[in-house]
């Protein structure tokens, strides 16, 4: 059941597409759990619609009209995924402008932006690297990037005979993944995670990638000894759960399992989101994941995980 904290308003984008309408449905039963409200958004462009006489003529009637229109439109393309929802409070918003623009201006701290990651119609182009991929460095708030009905996307090999122990580790379909290198940007994601955990009564896996210039200290080579791939991964582990024990606490009902994974940070999450209810990152990183900066591990993985991905902004971030 929901927390009784107010819930973020979820701004869900939607463009008619399939990829649009699958956004929807994940946001819609998403902030059902929740008990959030929703918000349902579709940006237009005067220059992309056919003229109008009172365009021509200059009156700004026109730009009302053609809202009215895109707003029946909106509407009936959303009807009965809203239906299925009674319990929910939506609203829809029509406004001219980019799309992106239309959706950061609509972006908070305390609201969180559903986009797909293919588009087309109000939001043509809706590609990472276009639409979505803008949400992601310019929203204030986090970016729920969902992706197409039924795609696949095997984005790393699976394990090969031979390869370290603890490549990956299971995660079921409920569990929440997050990414976590040890920087303020990845508390900020995993205290985000916990707090969907809470309210979602889902599990929680934080991962932390090691590689053996990453490793901890001491942890590869002691004295003569060289520890297995195993053994590094268990002190990774320990270093993560000690790393973040004050944020769990504050989570008593949530279950949280640490596992330090051998391999590159885009290998390692999208093996370890497979299958999982959503992966959760933050939009900056170091250490065990270096380079995760917008444009790099957090783009890939937005662009090519089986579940949806959600990008938790530095707090103060804007753009």
């Amino acid at each position: 059941m929901p927390h009784n904290d107010t819930q973020p308003t979820l701004i869900i984008g939607h463009d008619g597409s399939s990829g649009a309408s699958h956004a929807l449905v994940v946001g819609l039963a998403l902030a059902d759990r929740l008990g959030a409200p929703v918000e349902i958004v579709r940006a237009f462009v005067i220059a992309d619609s056919p003229a109008t006489v009172t365009e021509m003529l200059g009156y700004p009637a026109a730009v009302d009209e053609l809202a009215t229109a895109v707003r029946d439109q909106l509407i009936s393309d959303t009807r009965d995924f809203v239906t299925a929802h009674p319990g929910l409070t939506a609203q829809y918003i029509v406004r001219a402008g980019r799309p992106a623009d239309v959706l950061c201006a609509l972006s908070s701290t305390d609201r969180m932006l559903v986009v797909g990651s293919r588009g087309r119609g109000g939001f043509t182009g809706l590609l990472l690297g276009s639409v979505s991929n803008e949400c992601l460095h310019r929203s204030d708030g986090p970016v729920l990037v969902v992706p197409e009905a039924g795609r696949r996307h095997v984005s790393a090999p699976a394990a090969r005979p031979g390869d370290p122990a603890d490549l990956a580790p299971i995660v079921t379909a409920e569990s929440i993944v997050v990414g976590h290198d040890g920087s303020a940007q990845s508390d900020q994601a995993l205290s985000r995670a916990l707090q969907l955990a809470r309210d979602l009564d889902a599990p929680v896996v934080v991962i932390r990638s090691w590689t053996i210039d990453t490793a901890p200290k001491g942890s590869v080579w002691d004295q003569g000894y060289v520890a297995s791939f195993r053994e590094i991964s268990a002190a990774v582990s320990h270093e993560l759960e000690r790393g973040i024990h004050a944020l769990v606490d504050e989570y008593p009902t949530v279950s949280v399992a640490c596992h330090g994974v051998f391999g590159g940070p885009e290998e390692v999450l999208l093996r370890s989101s497979s299958g999982a209810r959503m992966l959760v990152l933050g939009n900056r990183g170091r250490g065990g994941f270096e380079g995760l900066v917008l444009g790099s591990v957090s783009t890939k993985c937005a662009d090519r995980a089986n579940c949806p991905v959600l990008v938790v902004p530095s707090r103060g971030h804007a753009d």
